[in-house]
């Protein structure tokens, strides 16, 4: 089972939408132990430039992979390696392979959060840390049921969304406990769908679309609060792959990328026009990359298309990352067998790209130089370069001092939204944390502007623990 490949029942959806089948379910068969509903201590991780000698180098994997999936808020790259019954994970701050771990499966689902992974297989989840790769907790799906689909924002600390036999629930990867309040609204009069999905890393966002009908069905699911509402781009706008950014303020399909309402941001591709087919990063929405693929519709399997690195929101690359090689035979409808996005790793924080090639045993190493494409870009650009600390400390003063590269300079930050007392000051975010907001996740909207009038805006989560 692919990850994040599945049939998935969009009527399915409506039904559970106010119910937790999934987790109504897994309880059923097996509620959790005592040692299992212990939570861990919440860990954050920090990124670092990869430690690379030469701009290009390679690590071998244990084996081919089957499934793909990051955590850590973009550290982590966690690989499914089916014929060894593995799962490998890969830290961007080391540059290699830092844990194997043994699995019962040999086609497992992977999600992984800030600090857990999360397997389906073998007809149980297991829930692992990803400070310490032990594993915490499992339980049993419903007899006769092998595996489930998840899906698990990387830089949160869930929900984790799961669907078993296309019935979704939620639940706290934490304690693996029904997640309450949580829903998906779908609409009325949906059909039986067959469709890819996607989570943005702050899992705010969630993606769907069907790469085998006409249309395709493209549609993203956005949550405020604890429902996620439906919106649908116009079919005319979008093509092939639909993944939602790390952020989920932009889409990325094959014939371009589309704002949060689902509009064209910058000339769009075309049916025969392969050269606007996009990525989203693996961490941050500050950067994404763009292909040139040759032979479109139906992609050239001779033919190396080109990458390029954009700056999010802007229609020109900063440069062409030469030595980058896609896969071949990209194509109009985005029915690659294995998932593009799962060939490219960006993670702008360690100046890293992380490249899985056809042949998905190994992992190509790109150093990518930040500083230095930006230096040397052509026109205006303004670009967060930073993510906050995820957690804010009940009694304790939250700061925040926001990176930001702009061409033109003369930087200014304007808290547009955020909990009562936050301010910006001196160009850092700061916060005196209330007592009674633990355990609540705070909306945070920074406006960001340069001498060049030109305007971005940074918006995360912010997860309120008591200690």
């Amino acid at each position: 089972m692919n990850p994040t490949s599945f049939r998935f029942s969009l009527a399915a959806l409506r039904a559970a939408a106010t119910g937790f089948a999934l987790a109504a379910m897994i309880w059923a068969a097996s509620p959790p132990s005592s040692a299992q509903e212990k939570k861990a201590r919440p860990v954050t991780f920090e990124i670092k430039p990869a430690p690379l000698t030469e701009d290009r180098e390679e690590r071998a994997l244990p084996g081919p992979v089957g499934g793909a999936c990051v955590g850590g808020g973009g550290r982590f790259i966690v690989l499914t390696i089916p014929a060894e019954r593995k799962i490998a994970v890969f830290d961007v701050n080391e540059a290699k392979i830092v844990k194997n771990i043994a699995i019962e499966d040999d086609a497992p689902s992977v999600a992984a959060s800030l600090d857990k992974l999360v397997v389906a297989g073998g007809g149980k989840i297991d829930r692992y840390s990803l400070d310490t790769f032990e594993k915490e907790g499992s339980v049993k799906l419903p007899a006769g049921q092998t595996g489930a689909v998840l899906l698990m924002g990387s830089a949160t600390r869930g929900p984790l969304v799961g669907l078993v036999d296309g019935v979704p629930g939620f639940l706290d990867p934490n304690t693996l406990k029904p997640a309450k309040g949580y829903a998906i609204d779908i609409g009325k009069r949906e059909k039986l769908t067959e469709g890819v999905a996607r989570i943005s890393a702050d899992g705010r966002v969630v993606t769907t679309y069907n790469p085998h009908s006409s249309p395709q069905g493209h549609h993203a699911y956005v949550r405020t609060g604890t429902l996620y509402k439906k919106l649908t781009p116009d079919n005319h706008d979008v093509s092939g792959h639909f993944f939602p950014g790390p952020e989920g303020r932009f889409f990325y399909s094959a014939v371009g990328v589309l704002n949060a309402a689902g509009k064209p941001v910058g000339k769009k591709g075309a049916y025969g026009d392969g050269s606007k087919y996009s990525l989203p990063a693996a961490e941050g929405e500050g950067f994404f990359l763009r292909i040139d693929v040759p032979g479109f519709p139906h992609g050239d399997k001779k033919k190396m298309g080109k990458v390029y690195l954009h700056a999010t929101g802007d229609d020109r690359p900063l440069g062409e990352l030469t030595g980058v090689q896609p896969p071949s035979g990209l194509n109009h409808w985005g029915r690659e067998k294995f998932g593009v996005d799962k060939h490219f790793f960006l993670v702008p924080s360690a100046q890293l790209l992380v490249v899985l090639p056809e042949s998905l045993d190994k992992l190509i190493l790109h150093r990518i130089d930040l500083d230095k494409l930006l230096a040397t870009a052509e026109y205006d650009y303004l670009v967060v370069a930073s993510r906050p600390p995820r957690d804010a400390v009940a009694n304790t003063v939250y700061t925040y001092e926001p990176v930001v590269k702009s061409k033109k300079g003369g930087v200014k930050l304007k808290l547009e939204s955020g909990p009562k007392g936050m301010k910006i000051e001196d160009g850092r975010l700061t916060w005196t944390v209330p007592a009674p907001l633990a355990g609540r996740e705070v909306d945070v909207s920074v406006g960001v502007s340069d001498a060049a009038g030109r305007e971005v805006f940074h918006t995360f989560k912010l997860d309120v623990r008591a200690k």
